[in-house]
């Protein structure tokens, strides 16, 4: 299964009032984003309060193998798709995303 991987970098680098020193930093931060291509991966169901509709959503995050904080999350469009917990690995996917290749078998 493809999953695609989002961290929100397209839409801070499109903020047209973006200031020159955020732009590197986010720009550096897409770079380490972008270098976990072939890096081991975990999705995980979970559940997102969103504080404008002050609902819970569904969603999924990613975790590269032995961390504790999430790399990024599944793109809205895919989310219900992670019905589990999942494992794979990263792959390339354009300039803001990635793609989590998984495994459905257990």
């Amino acid at each position: 299964m493809a999953l695609p991987a989002v961290s929100g970098f397209e839409q801070k680098l499109n903020d047209a009032t973006l200031k020159q020193q955020d732009r590197q930093r986010i720009e550096a931060e897409l770079k380490l984003f972008q270098s976990q291509v072939g890096q081991r991966v975990t999705v995980k169901p979970v559940t997102y309060h969103n504080p404008k509709t002050r609902q819970d959503e569904p969603a999924a995050e990613v975790f590269l193998q032995g961390k504790s904080e999430p790399l990024c999350w599944i793109s809205r469009e895919h989310v219900s798709a992670v019905t589990r917990e999942l494992t794979g690995i990263l792959v390339s996917n354009g300039r803001y995303s990635l793609t989590a290749i998984c495994t459905l078998a257990n």
